[in-house]
C-alpha cells in the first residue's frame, strides 16, 4: 500500500483566566504545597500558572495540589464548602498548524 509521512506543528495559544482563594496566599498553605508537591518560585502565581495549563490541556478531573477545578463559566465557586476551590476558564484559543511532508508516496 503507498504511503505517506507527515510532520504536523500544531502551535496553540490560550488565554486562561484563573480564580484563586486567598487561602492559597498563606504561608501553611505554600509550605504543604511545597512539601507535596514541588517548589514554587512565585508563590500563589506558579499556582495560577499551573491551574491554567491543567485548564488547557486536562479541564476534567483531578489535579494534584487544586483537586478539582471549574472550567467552565456555567459553575459558579461555594467557597463555604470548599475555600481551596479553582475556577480556570478558557477564554480564548487559537490554533496555527504547518504540515510537512517527510517521505514521497512509498509503495
Amino acid at each position: 500500500m503507498k504511503t505517506r509521512t507527515f510532520e504536523v506543528e500544531v502551535v496553540t495559544t490560550s488565554s486562561v483566566l484563573v480564580t484563586l482563594p486567598e487561602t492559597y496566599d498563606s504561608p501553611e498553605v505554600i509550605a504543604k504545597w511545597e512539601r507535596g508537591l514541588w517548589e514554587l518560585e512565585n508563590g500563589i502565581e506558579d499556582i495560577a500558572e499551573y491551574a491554567a495549563r491543567m485548564a488547557v490541556y486536562a479541564p476534567s478531573g483531578q489535579h494534584d495540589g487544586i483537586g478539582e477545578m471549574i472550567t467552565n463559566g456555567y459553575t459558579k465557586p461555594d467557597y463555604e464548602k470548599n475555600k481551596y476551590q479553582v475556577v480556570a476558564i478558557v477564554k480564548d484559543e487559537d490554533t496555527e498548524t504547518t504540515t510537512t511532508e517527510l517521505s514521497p508516496t512509498t509503495a
